[in-house]
């Protein structure tokens, strides 16, 4: 699903993240895409996020904490597109445009959505795709 905008059901996912848990990160290497599920406990429905067609993918966190779940304290998803220099740039993007070497590659014809998140791990992901869902189940 390639979203132009975001509907209000997935910004009130992505919000209600601040109360969730981060309970597992898949990577499919063939694809390059993330699956991200984040749980509330027993009395909701799981979040699902999906980020496809990535460009960059970083993620932190203490080293001497191993396992999942994390706690969650901001999480954000959000189309760029003025600030899309000044974005990857802090990211520390390391694709550089060819006429200016100076400067990142901006893909500026390809829409790119930003995954951020902060809390016990933190994630900056930038996507070309991304699906945002309840899911229940393991």
């Amino acid at each position: 699903m390639n979203h132009e905008n975001q509907s209000s059901s997935e910004q009130k996912l992505i919000a209600s993240l601040r109360d969730a848990q981060l309970k597992y990160v898949r990577l499919d290497p063939e694809r390059m895409a993330i699956a991200l599920r984040f749980t509330f406990g027993t009395d909701r429905p799981d979040v699902m996020v999906h980020l496809r067609n990535t460009a960059h993918i970083a993620i932190s966190k203490d080293p001497n904490d191993e396992e999942l779940p994390a706690v969650v304290g901001i999480a954000t998803l959000v189309p760029l597109s003025v600030d899309r220099i000044s974005t990857l740039t802090k990211l520390a993007y390391p694709f550089r445009n060819t006429d200016d070497p100076s400067t990142v590659f901006t893909y500026s014809e390809t829409p790119l959505y930003h995954f951020h998140l902060e809390g016990d791990i933190c994630l900056d992901i930038v996507c070309g795709k991304y699906s945002v869902g309840l899911t229940v189940g393991r």
